[in-house]
């Protein structure tokens, strides 16, 4: 039991490090700061793109951006392209009927990080895309789209996984550096100190 519980606190003070090491802004994903429409607009007619900013450069695939009517269909829209390096946007295909409209998004941080949501807006007065069934029907739509959960409180914190860091480190990416650096300090750590318990339990007397 003892065992155990070290390992866990070993495990808590890396995540700690971790933590600190990476929560800086520097260190942070790829954050959206504004789209066209803005999330909630009521606008008068269809608009001629859908347009994503966020706070560093981004890359996104074949059908990162898409958008739905208020029943969840799909609509069919343009393939997403970068007017920017941290914008990305998709030209939508003909009228828009009055209603609601849900649009998901993924990409991908310069740390190799998805990142994806999804928000709403409305055509005329024939729908309310901040009421509860258009709301939810965008939580429905990312979770059908999402993929993998976060795999853990270190990787989380620091935007990389294992593989994919270890791939930025031979491009000499400097988040991926120290977050390599700071995962085998946390390997070094837990084995120092299991060598240090098993010398400990050597030099014990034992009981009779």
């Amino acid at each position: 039991m003892r065992t155990a519980a070290r390992r866990v606190l070993v495990v808590v003070a890396l995540a700690a490090v971790l933590v600190a090491v990476f929560a800086s802004p520097a260190f942070a994903h790829a954050t959206l700061e504004t789209t066209n429409p803005a999330p909630g607009a009521v606008l008068t007619g269809t608009p001629n793109a859908i347009t994503l900013e966020f706070s560093e450069p981004v890359t996104v695939a074949l059908g990162g951006i898409r958008l739905y009517d208020q029943n969840g269909d799909r609509i069919a829209t343009d393939p997403p392209t970068k007017p920017a390096a941290d914008t990305v946007s998709t030209e939508t295909r003909g009228r828009l009927s009055n209603g609601s409209y849900v649009v998901t998004w993924r990409v991908t941080s310069a740390d190799t990080h998805p990142i994806q949501g999804a928000f709403t807006f409305q055509i005329g007065t024939g729908g309310n895309a901040t009421g509860r069934d258009v709301t939810g029907l965008a939580d429905r739509l990312l979770a059908d789209q999402r993929g993998a959960k976060a795999v853990g409180v270190g990787w989380g914190v620091a935007g990389f996984c294992p593989g994919p860091a270890l791939v930025a480190v031979g491009l000499a990416e400097p988040k991926a550096v120290v977050f390599v650096a700071a995962m085998l300090a946390g390997m070094g750590l837990y084995e120092v100190l299991e060598r240090t318990r098993r010398h400990a339990e050597r030099l014990a007397p034992s009981a009779d």
